[in-house]
């Protein structure tokens, strides 16, 4: 293990800071220890580790430390002021992390290996996609196809809305064909997550095998979708109500599928 003192203007910095603001690089940065924990739990690569010593106080984060620097390649010691200018959240902890090439192959993925496959179609929000993978945590889903992806999942928003969880569950990002091709064939039907259209969702009785698919927070699930084999299920509202926020409704529906599992 490598370790350096950068200053504020060392160009590592700069670049991690222009990575951190734009947020559009498959770049994932996390300074939330719960989340940090999670990803040693998982035994994820840690590309690299920036830490600020007088930030760091309790013992508790000095042993998520000693744990970080014996599982990364590269360890970077910066300023109080360094560390602070790239944060992503208040009360900093002195710990900052960064990881890539999360995703699984998708180009040799079985989905007959998974039981509950969600599939998001151009989400474009990424607190909206980090609540969809917390509560498909919550529900046994351990799939995640994201179709035509709008929004990185290495979003700072998303990583932390997630809680951590995208992380946790197997992910690929492909076109709407490719995705396509991986059903056909299958036995695995999906069913399209629609405004008012199709089944009641808590009268429907789920298989234990699907994939489960919501669509764009303006456009809805990509129209070519119909043109194959699926089924439509809604959640029903009162009122002049027509739609829900993407993230309440697909936790609505990924509960209903999963509730035999809490009974």
């Amino acid at each position: 293990m490598e370790e350096e003192r950068l200053s504020k203007n060392n160009r590592i910095i700069k670049d991690l800071r222009k990575n951190i603001r734009k947020n559009n690089s498959n770049l994932f940065v996390v300074d939330d220890l719960s989340i940090i924990e999670l990803i040693l739990s998982e035994k994820i690569n840690i590309r690299e580790l920036f830490y600020c010593d007088e930030l760091i106080t309790k013992e508790s984060t000095k042993e998520i430390l000693r744990k970080i620097k014996s599982n990364c390649g590269q360890t970077y010691l910066v300023s109080k002021e360094t560390f602070l200018s790239l944060a992503t959240k208040e009360n900093a902890p002195g710990i900052l992390i960064t990881l890539t090439d999360l995703e699984i192959d998708k180009d040799n993925i079985d989905i007959s290996k998974y039981n509950r496959i969600l599939v998001t179609d151009r989400i474009e929000i990424p607190g909206n996609l980090g609540t969809i993978y917390r509560t498909a945590a919550a529900t046994g889903f351990d799939l995640v196809i994201n179709v035509d992806p709008v929004t990185n999942i290495s979003h700072t928003k998303c990583i932390h809305s997630s809680r951590g969880m995208i992380f946790k569950i197997p992910t690929i990002s492909c076109s709407y064909d490719f995705a396509q091709k991986l059903f056909n064939g299958s036995e695995i039907e999906p069913f399209l997550g629609e405004p008012d259209e199709g089944e009641n969702c808590f009268v429907k009785d789920f298989p234990k095998r699907l994939a489960l698919v919501v669509g764009n927070e303006r456009f809805g699930i990509n129209e070519l979708w119909y043109k194959n084999p699926h089924q439509k299920i809604f959640v029903p509202m009162h009122g002049t109500m027509n739609s829900l926020n993407v993230g309440v409704a697909t936790s609505i529906l990924m509960y209903q599928i999963a509730k035999n599992d809490f009974q």
